[in-house]
């Protein structure tokens, strides 16, 4: 496991890391969207779990339909 791995990331991060606003991302980790827990009254998101979820969630978009470029592949 290298470095990145076993980094863990404070909401602030997961917010400019995702382009997000802060609120944004908290909603999402207390509404269990995001792959986050808590340490005391503090939200942390593992960055390898982050880089999943994202993977998994392009996975899904794009298996829906959507292209990279936002277009339908009818386009």
């Amino acid at each position: 496991m290298g470095e990145d791995s076993d980094h863990i990331m404070t909401i602030e991060e997961v917010a400019r890391y995702l382009s997000l606003h802060e609120l944004t991302v908290r909603r999402l980790a207390r509404e269990g969207k995001i792959p986050a827990f808590k340490i005391g009254r503090q939200w942390r998101v593992k960055k390898d779990l982050l880089d999943r979820w994202i993977e998994r969630e392009t996975m899904k978009n794009i298996g829906e339909g959507d292209s990279a470029w936002g277009e339908s592949p009818d386009s």
